[in-house]
């Protein structure tokens, strides 16, 4: 968790505060973000899912790091590179995005 989740986060609590359940479900399905979005999207273009999570920084870097292995392609490097970076980009989007709904549940309830 960055810093600018947990200050998301304490918004949406204070937005929580003395709210029955059922209304903070409803916020609760509002701010969660979707694991599977992210990585299908890491998937077609890496680091994109990234920025769609909210990441921008870390999107920026690993697309950046797409397209120089795909530079590096006309060399055998690039071969090699180009999967583990795909890889990487779908388990960190989606354990990112499962790892923030957790924390926002237990902001919510917890």
């Amino acid at each position: 968790m960055n810093i600018k989740d947990m200050t998301e986060l304490d918004y949406i609590k204070s937005r929580a505060d003395g709210k029955s359940d059922s209304e903070k479900m409803m916020i609760y399905e509002q701010y969660k973000k979707s694991e599977v979005m992210g990585a299908v999207v890491n998937f077609f273009f890496p680091g994109v899912g990234h920025m769609i999570l909210g990441k921008v920084g870390m999107g920026i870097a690993i697309f950046c790091a797409y397209l120089v292995s795909l530079v590096l392609c006309f060399f055998i490097i690039g071969f090699i590179l180009l999967p583990i970076i795909v890889i990487w980009s779908i388990y960190d989007a989606y354990t990112y995005a499962k790892k923030y709904n957790e924390n926002l549940y237990l902001t919510l309830y917890g």
